[in-house]
């Protein structure tokens, strides 16, 4: 059985889902008139930590997941896309870049974005010149983003503070000479 949330925590779940800010979340559902920043933030945070309450999050963002279509293979098909796209892609065997509506959607889904200008040139702007250009998403951090998913970092963990080392003698009968 689910716990149940009261009015007022549905309220704040439901508004820190669309909206994605605690604080704000916690002032839209509860009377916060008389409370200072500081104990609204406090308050706030210790109402999401609450268990049933991450519950009833992550229960959206599944819903939200489904209905949208969006798995973790999903993703990282779309990230290699980025990754492991050749620019040699954007143009035909003639050498000529290829207009959006050529590109497959592998080549596609590797363009942020498209620009089309053009620009006056000659001794008296009599020459017209038509300027494409793509730009494609960073390749480096989807890499970076594959890498990381595939585990292929290893995170580097600092300690500060004293190492406290104690010798146990695990074979007692042997004595030291």
């Amino acid at each position: 059985m689910k716990p149940k949330l009261t009015q007022k925590q549905e309220k704040a779940v439901l508004h820190y889902f669309e909206y994605g800010n605690k604080t704000q979340a916690f002032k839209h559902a509860f009377d916060t008139s008389k409370m200072t920043s500081k104990s609204i933030n406090e308050r706030a945070c210790r109402l999401f930590v609450e268990v049933k309450i991450s519950t009833r999050l992550q229960e959206l963002r599944d819903g939200l997941q489904e209905r949208a279509g969006i798995t973790l293979e999903r993703v990282v098909k779309e990230i290699a896309k980025i990754a492991f796209g050749d620019i040699k892609e954007l143009y035909n065997e003639d050498g000529k870049l290829l207009q959006p509506h050529e590109l497959d959607d592998n080549t596609a889904a590797q363009i942020s974005s498209f620009k089309s200008r053009m620009e006056l040139s000659g001794k008296d702007n009599e020459d017209v010149a038509l300027i494409e250009e793509y730009k494609r998403h960073d390749k480096v951090k989807a890499l970076d983003m594959l890498t990381r998913h595939l585990g292929g970092y290893v995170d580097r963990v600092e300690h500060s503070g004293q190492i406290v080392k104690r010798v146990i003698n695990v074979n007692p009968s042997k004595k030291k000479k």
